[in-house]
C-alpha cells in the first residue's frame, strides 16, 4: 500500500476529538485502556490523561497568538494512545490550537492499530507518539510532522537520561511542573512554526 493509500485508509477509520474524548472517558470508566498494553499501570495513565486533557481543554487559551491565513484545508492527523504521557500533555493544546485556526480538521488513530502507518512516520527508529502529521486535505500531501514533545522537553529528557540514566520520580514532578507553567504555549509556537512553513 502507498503512504497516500494508507493516509486515505486512516483518516477514513479516524476519530473527531469529540468521539476520541468520549472514548477515553467510556475506558477510564470500564477500568481499560486502549492498546495491546492491557494493564493497571497504563490504565492509571488512562486516567490521568484524561484528567490533563479536560484540565487543558477547559484553561489553554491561544486566540491571544498570531495565528497564520492558511491557503488550504488541513487535516492534522494525530497518532496516539489513551495511556500515552507525551499525549496527556499534549493533546488539548492540538485540539485548542486547531479549534481557532481557520481550515485545520484535527483527526486521531491508534498505534497499536495503525502500525503500518506508523512505521511510516517513525521518531529515528521508534514508534514514538503521539506523532502529528500534518496533510493537505484535498492531495493529502505530508507538509509536515510533529512530535512526540516540545524541544524543551526532548532537551530534559535527554540531559536527565545523560546524567542518571532514567527518569525517576523527581525529573516526573519536575516535568509536570514545567508543562503546567509553560501553559501549552511551546507546542503551540512549534506547531504554528511548523504550519508556517508548509
Amino acid at each position: 500500500m502507498t503512504q497516500h493509500e494508507l493516509l486515505q485508509q486512516s483518516i477514513k477509520r479516524s476519530l473527531s476529538f469529540d468521539d476520541y474524548l468520549t472514548l477515553h472517558t467510556l475506558l477510564v470508566q470500564a477500568g481499560s485502556t486502549t492498546g495491546s498494553n492491557q494493564t493497571e499501570t497504563y490504565e492509571h495513565y488512562t486516567l490521568l490523561n484524561l484528567q490533563r486533557i479536560q484540565r487543558g481543554i477547559k484553561k489553554l487559551e491561544f486566540t491571544d497568538m498570531e495565528l497564520p491565513m492558511l491557503d488550504d484545508d488541513h487535516v492534522w492527523l494525530v497518532i496516539t494512545e489513551t495511556w500515552c504521557g507525551d499525549a496527556g500533555q499534549s493533546l488539548a493544546v492540538i485540539q485548542k490550537l486547531a479549534e481557532v485556526l481557520d481550515r485545520v480538521e484535527l483527526r486521531l488513530v491508534f498505534r497499536d492499530n495503525n502500525l503500518e502507518l506508523m512505521d511510516h512516520f517513525l521518531t529515528g527508529t521508534s514508534r514514538s507518539i503521539p506523532k502529528l502529521i500534518c496533510l493537505n486535505k484535498d492531495t493529502l500531501e505530508v507538509q509536515g510532522t510533529w512530535g512526540l514533545r516540545p524541544q524543551a522537553v526532548v532537551d530534559m529528557v535527554s540531559a536527565e537520561k545523560e546524567e542518571k540514566g532514567h527518569l525517576d520520580d523527581d525529573f516526573k514532578v519536575r516535568l509536570q511542573k514545567w508543562y503546567n507553567k509553560d501553559k501549552g504555549r511551546s507546542i503551540a509556537t512549534e506547531l504554528l512554526d511548523m504550519l508556517a512553513i508548509a
